[in-house]
């Protein structure tokens, strides 16, 4: 049935109502008979007289009656028999048993905002009928106050940049439903100001403006008014300079926003408490650029303002800061023609010995200019701008202190800058100031990927199309806007992506500097590793105690060079940007680079054999490559390489799986044709290296499996050869022993059977030659002999030799997995052998054993293999649903393991089941794709399971 409806009756009643039954809107004869379901849809039940006295008061008692009793007979027409229920003479019911879905009743506090369509019975009215009006415009104004108090609610608790359309479409709301309270509407341009949305911000307040004017005959409150008109001012203040004027800068509107605002606050104002800032960052974040922007924005200000940036030189010269910034006063009152002794003189011709004298008449000639020139200028404020104040000396941060307690409240205000990896100077100098309200620190924040966009949209970057590239940028700059907008100009003059700007460079040394020699030989270690590491994998370069180790980490940590994180109940540590990591790696001298990466490459090597992780694996392959060891790199780059294309040693074909290959594994990173390049690569070595042989025989085996299996038979067969040619050279028997496992393979997928019965025969002389001997090795070739048997036709003696098999491998001790794989592919294959004689309850029997050996040891191929063969039979014996089934599982392991063998067999077991089921066209189709398949592979296998299959 398509039933297009959720519930047999929808009642909307907020916002314009209406009733659908069965998903089909319905009409009721009159309004006072809608009216009335709607009324009993809000109150459930309902008395006579209290419906008589909404909606027929002006009747008599017995016109009322009839009435009531005629609308009740509507809205039964209407809506069902049952929908209403009378219990005596008094009651009327809603009849909930019936499957009515009522609006209202799902609006809770949560989802009030979400779940608003409009007012209750908006555009609804009964004419005449004032109780009833009475009635829905109380329920009207209630459920509006509670929507208002969520939407107030909601306004209230919006971050800074967030929800920024619901703001904007909040204060519309508001005006909408008349809510004067301007507060709202005060926090709302607050909001959308702090975001940069001035223009939003400014229209609200017209729109209020034109409300009340209108309506109330008033104007916006004084606080609203000042608050519009500091909005106005900052928007025009940061109208888009012209380029020459400086760098692009992008967002920080909210602490643009909040700086300004309380700068220019008025001394009664209510802002008035914090009119000093401390913006702190790490470096290259854009703290000058704020201050110069913040400059900018006050310039024709009445404040005094004077400028200074700190330098790193300037840190064991004290009062250097402020000698720099009183002779900038010196300038300006002579200038102005202001005769005022000068703190700069003191200090030229000071000869004091006794420093803590000079630096207490220092501070007090200080304040008297400061507080003369206040004075002298009307009460004209002074405006301090400080850059890079983690360089300042002590003497200069303890005179800022004092002179900010003494003239911080309205005097004197200071807007300056420190990165955040700041020392007990700086923390001596802001914890104080903060507790008093003078001062307040604002922290600034790296870009986050959205942002980052924007920036590149707003610089036409060119890159928003490569979003991939987008996100590496963001995640080696880590945001930073120096570093990403160095990072972008690289990318614009085509340049290394590894390269590094002039700025990025100097960014990075100016962080360096102040390290200690112990502190840059941890960081040069730190750098060799691409992934955060522990104090143990350092070690093993250091070779230190951990509490020396620890008492080096911990500087780098609080100048926020590195990070520390818990992993697996472990303390990592790792460079903060990856940027930096790259810089310090790179002035690494290529010696020292060699032994690091030697010793970290032993350590991870040992790990490996410890616990076999594919993780670590990739690792000492970086490390072996970066250290220029080259067999040790080749060696375990074919050990990863095999957990992707390594098969299980036996007769299915379709072992080979196709590899899926991870890019989150760091150091080597394998890809689709790894196996191949590799191949290639250790080819062009110098034949004379000895050592590489084993690497090139089991690469030359891997290639010869992947290539045999997946693409080219003939080709992964040259391969083998190979292989085994190198195998004999170095006398290693297992490799000898498989190389001649995949010719006989050969032999069995191209129908070659003298030469499979060729190869046998060697091998199991060979085999008799070794001084180890493996039972499950001599039951494979067994059962090889027995494949040859059976495909010449020769079925009891394939029988007995399948047999021979079975009963060794009963009859043996071990249990292994090896054993159990090795028995349950002999079942399988007495299987195949009824199968061709047409046996089928005897090969169901048979395929059923081998499954219930040998299932859990299955990979995806070999359990397709086991599925496929099913599939036949149960078709076979006329279970055609089952058979269905079991092709379908078939075909998923087939898919899985990447084999056009696997899937070539299932495509003709569903022609045969679509021919068992009167679908001659479905089953022409399949056999068509496996036709195709059998061709593209050269297969003669799959040309022999067709020919069986038609039989």
């Amino acid at each position: 049935m398509d039933r297009r409806y959720s519930h047999d009756i929808e009642v909307q009643l907020m916002g314009r109502p209406g009733v659908l039954l069965f998903g089909e809107k319905v009409s009721f004869p009159y309004q006072k008979v809608e009216g009335l379901f709607y009324y009993l849809c809000v109150n459930s039940q309902i008395s006579r007289s209290q419906a008589i006295s909404v909606l027929w008061a002006e009747s008599s008692e017995s016109i009322a009656r009839k009435n009531l009793r005629d609308a009740v007979y509507n809205i039964r027409k209407v809506l069902g028999q049952d929908i209403l229920t009378v219990e005596g003479n008094t009651l009327i019911v809603l009849n909930r048993q019936r499957d009515i879905d009522i609006d209202i009743e799902h609006i809770t506090r949560e989802n009030l905002l979400e779940s608003w369509k409009g007012e209750f019975l908006q555009f609804f009215f009964v004419k005449n009928c004032y109780e009833f009006e009475a009635w829905a415009e109380g329920e009207r104004s209630e459920r509006k106050r509670s929507y208002i108090k969520a939407l107030q609610l909601k306004i209230m608790g919006q971050k800074i940049g967030h929800g920024l359309e619901f703001l904007e479409e909040s204060g519309r709301i508001l005006i909408q439903n008349e809510v004067l309270d301007e507060e709202l509407y005060r926090i709302i341009m607050k909001k959308l100001a702090e975001a940069g949305r001035y223009l939003s911000a400014m229209e609200i307040f017209q729109s209020l403006k034109t409300f009340l004017e209108k309506e109330v005959e008033e104007t916006p409150e004084e606080e609203t008014q000042k608050l519009y008109e500091k909005i106005s001012d900052m928007k025009n203040r940061l109208k888009r300079r012209p380029k020459e004027r400086g760098e692009y800068f992008f967002g920080r509107t909210d602490i643009l926003y909040d700086i300004y605002s309380r700068i220019g606050t008025r001394d009664g104002d209510m802002e008035r408490r914090y009119r000093s800032f401390l913006i702190t960052g790490e470096p290259g974040v854009g703290k000058s650029m704020l201050l110069e922007q913040i400059g900018r924005m006050v310039e024709d200000s009445d404040y005094l303002m004077f400028t200074w940036a700190c330098c790193e030189t300037e840190k064991d010269l004290y009062l250097m800061p402020w000698h720099g910034i009183m002779a900038k006063v010196d300038e300006y009152c002579k200038k102005n023609g202001l005769d005022v002794e000068s703190p700069t003189d003191i200090l030229l011709r000071q000869n004091a010995s006794d420093v803590q004298f000079f630096m207490t008449r220092f501070e007090i000639l200080t304040e008297s200019v400061f507080r003369y020139l206040t004075k002298y200028f009307r009460d004209r404020k002074i405006l301090l701008f400080i850059d890079d104040i983690q360089w300042m000396d002590s003497m200069s941060m303890r005179l800022m202190s004092n002179l900010l307690f003494r003239m911080g409240q309205g005097q004197m205000l200071v807007v300056a800058a420190s990165r955040e990896d700041d020392g007990d100077d700086i923390k001596s100098f802001k914890i104080p100031l903060i507790g008093r309200g003078i001062l307040k620190e604002i922290e600034l924040k790296p870009f986050t990927l959205e942002e980052a966009r924007q920036v590149i949209e707003e610089t036409d970057a060119g890159i928003l199309d490569n979003p991939r590239l987008v996100e590496q940028i963001y995640k080696k700059t880590q945001g930073n806007p120096l570093f990403f907008m160095e990072s972008l100009r690289l990318y614009e003059r085509k340049e290394n992506g590894a390269a590094f700007t002039d700025r990025m460079s100097n960014v990075i040394q100016s962080r360096l500097l102040s390290l200690s020699r112990r502190e840059r030989v941890m960081l040069d270690i730190v750098s060799i590793f691409s992934l955060p590491v522990t104090k143990g994998e350092i070690n093993q370069i250091l070779g230190m105690e951990e509490l020396q180790l620890l008492q080096i980490l911990e500087p780098l940590l609080d100048k926020k060079i590195l990070y520390e994180k818990l992993v697996s109940g472990e303390v990592h540590y790792g460079f903060r940007h990856q940027i930096i990591r790259e810089y310090v790696y790179s002035c690494l001298p290529k010696e020292k680079k060699d032994i690091y990466h030697n010793y970290i490459a032993r350590y991870y090597e040992q790990e490996y054999q410890r616990h076999r992780n594919l993780g670590t694996c990739s690792l000492v392959i970086h490390h072996y490559e970066q250290c220029g060891d080259r067999y040790k790199m080749y060696w375990y780059k074919v050990e990863y390489l095999e957990a992707f294309y390594r098969i299980s040693y036996d007769f299915y074909p379709m072992l080979a799986r196709k590899a899926v290959f991870s890019g989150n594994i760091d150091g080597f990173l394998a890809k689709e044709d790894e196996l191949v390049e590799l191949a290639e690569e250790i080819r062009l070595l110098q034949e004379t290296d000895s050592r590489m042989t084993p690497i090139r025989m089991r690469v030359e085996y891997l290639l010869g499996r992947y290539e045999m299996f997946v693409r080219d038979c003939h080709r992964g067969k040259k391969y083998i050869e190979k292989s085994l040619e190198l195998a004999k050279e170095i006398s290693d028997r297992n490799y000898i022993f498989y190389n001649y496992l995949q010719l006989i393979l050969y032999g069995d997928l191209t129908g070659q059977n003298a030469f499979m019965q060729n190869v046998i025969e060697t091998c199991m002389a060979f085999m008799r030659d070794c001084t180890h001997h493996h039972l499950e090795e001599e039951c494979m070739l067994i059962r090889y002999l027995g494949i040859c048997m059976m495909k010449d036709g020769e079925y009891q003696q394939a029988e007995k030799l399948f047999m021979e098999a079975v009963k060794r491998l009963d009859h043996a001790d071990d249990r292994t997995e090896h054993y159990r794989r090795e028995l349950s592919a002999c079942h399988h294959h007495m299987g195949i052998c009824y199968i061709r004689q047409k046996k089928w309850d005897m090969a169901s029997g048979c395929l059923k054993r081998a499954v219930e050996i040998g299932e859990k040891y299955m990979v995806s191929g070999e359990a397709g293999v086991f599925y496929s063969d099913m599939s036949l039979v149960l078709c076979r014996m006329g279970d055609l649903k089952g058979a269905n089934a079991f092709a379908e599982k078939a075909r998923s392991c087939f898919m899985q393991a990447g084999s056009l063998w696997g899937e070539a067999k299932t495509d003709l077991c569903c022609a045969l089941i679509a021919e068992a089921e009167g679908r001659p066209e479905e089953g022409k189709r399949c056999r068509e794709l496996a036709d195709r398949t059998a061709k593209k592979l050269d297969s003669s296998f799959l040309w022999e399971e067709l020919k069986m299959m038609e039989n």
